[in-house]
């Protein structure tokens, strides 16, 4: 028999994290499925900064025991370069070095690119093997 779970994420807590309303919902929320004593398989994924995990701790501090943080390090310049390098050429477009130079090391983010790289990317859109 397959397993089946929910995982549910909420990026972007920025101004969310100062609403107490979210903090309550939160707390409520786990602690309703922890009495019901129901086995519900599921997660809450809450993407944001430490500074906003601490937010919500004063609007509710009880809700700091619930969470159980994961810190993501940064992207070293070759980490980035890699990730872009590979994702590109699984879409068969090819980057010069100098396409790459805008992509500044760290967290997982856009990139933006150069003009050249920018009017090979219309001309890929333009073929009838690109996809979105």
């Amino acid at each position: 028999m397959a397993k089946k779970s929910l995982l549910f994420i909420l990026d972007g807590i920025n101004g969310l994290a100062s609403d107490r309303t979210l903090a309550h919902w939160i707390k409520s929320t786990v602690d309703r499925i922890a009495v019901s004593g129901k086995n519900l398989p599921l997660c809450l994924l809450f993407v944001g900064l430490e500074e906003q995990r601490r937010e919500l701790g004063k609007n509710n501090p009880s809700i700091l025991r619930i969470f159980n943080p994961i810190n993501i390090k940064p992207w070293s310049r070759e980490e980035t370069t890699n990730f872009y390098k590979k994702a590109f050429r699984s879409r068969n477009i090819k980057l010069k070095n100098r396409d790459l130079d805008f992509c500044s090391p760290g967290l997982p983010v856009a990139c933006p690119f150069s003009p050249t790289f920018n009017r090979r990317r219309r001309l890929a859109q333009r073929s009838k093997h690109y996809y979105h």
